[in-house]
């Protein structure tokens, strides 16, 4: 993860800028070997926003002082059934994710 806040003082001139979040995890990807291979890899997801990102960070958010709502809860449990899915079934994940392989 990479935070940056935007400058601390902002001047009548300029507003201040906004700050800046990315994050990259690991996820499972397709990817073309050869004219009629494909294969299953580690990718990167790449995000700069949380909740575009697959793990759960919940954990991240009760730590930073927040309280968990119901909604945050169920987001939280469809995380976990999604990393469940990246490590138990890839090939699903993958065809969730980036659609059937196609090699025409």
């Amino acid at each position: 993860m990479n935070y940056k806040p935007g400058m601390s003082m902002a001047d009548e001139v300029s507003p201040r800028p906004a700050d800046e979040f990315m994050a990259t995890e690991n996820i499972p990807e397709g990817q073309v070997v050869g004219p009629d291979d494909y294969e299953i890899g580690l990718g990167e997801n790449t995000v700069g926003d949380v909740k575009n990102l697959y793990s759960d960070t919940l954990e991240l958010e009760k730590l930073g002082g927040q309280n968990p709502l119901i909604k945050d809860i169920s987001n939280s449990i469809n995380k976990k059934r999604k990393l469940k899915q990246m490590k138990e079934n890839p090939t699903d994940f993958v065809t969730d994710v980036q659609g059937d392989y196609d090699p025409t």
